[in-house]
């Protein structure tokens, strides 16, 4: 299966997407030496500005986090792997759905990035029918979330937050017909302890 690397980064700072070949990790089985707890992962949506689409359904594969931002010396960590459909749309206003409980690394999170298989996900209208969207790639990409500090929880009740904002992540495509769609993912990582 052809793995992707996409690097998006949010809020102004630079807007942009950049995609290079990438294998998934290893999983992480039991504590890692010198682990530091574990954290609820969870899935939230910024509300949608689109009144005429009913869902917005992704499949994510894993979720992965690393403790470096150094891309030469990086190694990633699968904190979980819900393998399951999500509807973003369903997840508004502090409406959340849980992906697992991780097993932390003992060095702060720096970077979390989001397997997500675009050919088992999908927007649909109201009337049920399917809108074109043109996901960049087809099959498994991997999204870059937004951390903007660093993820250390102080607590058992610490939560990983990803907020996939769909109103910035899907914006008419003016290019390709009336109707179809530009995926462009905006998603931020927070934590809550």
């Amino acid at each position: 299966m052809k793995r992707l690397t996409c690097l998006v980064t949010i809020g102004g700072l630079v807007t942009g997407l950049s995609c290079k070949g990438a294998t998934a990790p290893n999983p992480v089985s039991g504590n890692p030496p010198g682990g530091s707890g574990t954290a609820r992962v969870m899935l939230t949506d910024a509300p949608a500005s689109d009144a005429a689409i009913q869902k917005v359904i992704v499949y994510i594969d894993h979720i992965d986090a690393s403790a470096s931002t150094d891309s030469t010396t990086q190694s990633w960590v699968t904190l979980v792997s819900p393998r399951q459909r999500y509807d973003l749309l369903s997840l508004q206003n502090g409406t959340m759905a849980l992906l697992g409980t991780a097993t932390l690394p003992a060095a702060a999170i720096q970077e979390i990035r989001v397997a997500l298989n675009t050919d088992s996900s999908g927007v649909f209208r109201s009337d049920g029918s399917a809108v074109n969207v043109h996901w960049g790639y087809q099959g498994a990409i991997m999204i870059h979330a937004l951390v903007e500090s660093p993820l250390q929880p102080s607590s058992s009740e610490a939560q990983i937050v990803l907020d996939f904002n769909v109103a910035n992540s899907f914006s008419p495509d003016t290019l390709g017909g009336a109707g179809s769609l530009n995926f462009l993912p905006w998603i931020r990582a927070t934590l809550t302890n």
